[in-house]
């Protein structure tokens, strides 16, 4: 599934045009995966995204502070997550 994924799939600009509804990116700062300028460039194609940084932690950062995104997850259902415009 994931070959998959990556074969036959890749965001651009356009992919959320007439999408209304909010988005949020969570990203790690110690990334090892997205060099910062991919990062950069992600926020830049979505610019209206709500970002949240997982400071200090790798590409796992979901899982190892899991916690910590199940509330920033919660926060941005209920629309008081911090946004970064």
């Amino acid at each position: 599934l994931i070959r998959d994924y990556f074969n036959n799939f890749a965001f651009n600009s356009s992919d959320l045009n007439y999408w209304e509804g909010r988005q949020l990116i969570l990203e790690s700062s110690h990334d090892e995966v997205y060099a910062d300028g991919d990062r950069g460039a992600l926020i830049a194609m979505y610019p209206r995204t709500w970002t949240h940084t997982f400071e200090g932690y790798s590409h796992l950062a979901t899982i190892l502070a899991h916690q910590e995104t199940v509330e920033i997850i919660k926060d941005f259902l209920k629309g008081s997550a911090p946004a970064r415009l």
